[in-house]
């Protein structure tokens, strides 16, 4: 009888669509290696604010890389409320490979133009490769960094979208988007005492 087909229909899509799912760890066996964090903290020394520090810019890649670790692409970014849109919006396709090769191109420019590795030349060298490689024309807004063009934009939109950048445009411990109790909601933020200033 036609719903003997179609049950069985329905039963095979199901089993098929099931199939597709990928238990996280598993994912993780199959996922492009991680960028090299030694080339990517070059760039961050470049593009992100001196203020940081050398603990800051670390703890920036870090959040990066760690961000990217669990990248999964496909998956669900925004329902759109409030936004006027109902509409259901995906991360796009895995950035790491498109990444990792202007990492590559970093280095064989860097190799070209002043005879060393991109990490191995100096700040300003950094600079002018990445000007030419991103353009410098004003940036009116940065983008989100998942769909960023080149890895040094992606990074610089990871980090002025974190609580850090909030602390550091303030010059005091804000903590945006972290829980804190009620008890000190009305309580100003604490200073930094300038050490957040870029």
């Amino acid at each position: 009888m036609w719903w003997q087909n179609r049950r069985s229909f329905l039963w095979s899509i199901g089993a098929a669509s099931s199939a597709l799912v990928v238990p996280r760890s598993l994912w993780a066996r199959f996922r492009v290696r991680e960028l090299d964090p030694v080339r990517l903290r070059a760039v961050a020394d470049a593009v992100l604010p001196s203020s940081l520090g050398l603990e800051g810019t670390a703890a920036a890649v870090d959040g990066f890389l760690s961000w990217l670790s669990g990248y999964r692409p496909g998956a669900e970014r925004s329902h759109g409320y409030g936004s006027g849109s109902m509409e259901i919006e995906y991360l796009p396709p895995e950035p790491t490979p498109r990444w990792e090769g202007q990492l590559d191109r970093l280095d064989e420019l860097a190799r070209d133009r002043f005879g060393a590795d991109f990490a191995a030349t100096t700040l300003e060298q950094r600079r002018s490769l990445l000007r030419n490689e991103v353009g410098d024309d004003p940036i009116s807004t940065i983008p989100a960094a998942a769909g960023a063009g080149h890895v040094a934009v992606a990074l610089m939109a990871f980090w002025f979208g974190s609580p850090a950048a909030t602390d550091a445009a303030y010059d005091a411990s804000i903590g945006a988007g972290r829980c804190r109790s009620l008890e000190g909601v009305a309580a100003k933020p604490t200073p930094l005492g300038g050490e957040g200033r870029s």
